[in-house]
C-alpha cells in the first residue's frame, strides 16, 4: 500500500502492514527515525479501536474490492 497526499509517497506497506519505505515527511510526522519505523506494524501506530476497521477496510484493498484506501487516524 502507498500513502499519498505528498509531492511523493509518504510511506510504503508490505502486504503484510509493516512499513517497508518512508520519506522524511513521514519520519517528522510520527516524530521516529526511519530506522524504527521500518521494524513496525502500522497498526503499532494505530489506535486500538480503529484496529478492527483497519482490518476491514486492508481486506477489501487486497480482495480488490476497492482500488485505494483514504484513512484518517486520530
Amino acid at each position: 500500500m502507498v500513502v499519498t497526499g505528498f509531492d511523493q509517497p509518504a510511506y510504503v506497506l508490505g502486504p503484510d502492514g509493516r512499513f517497508v519505505w518512508v520519506n522524511e515527511s513521514c519520519v517528522e510526522l510520527l516524530g521516529r527515525p526511519a530506522t524504527e519505523l521500518l521494524w513496525l506494524h502500522f497498526q503499532d501506530l494505530t489506535h486500538p479501536d480503529d484496529h478492527a476497521g483497519d482490518r476491514q477496510r486492508i481486506g477489501q484493498l487486497i480482495a480488490g474490492k476497492v482500488r485505494w484506501l483514504r484513512v484518517d487516524e486520530r
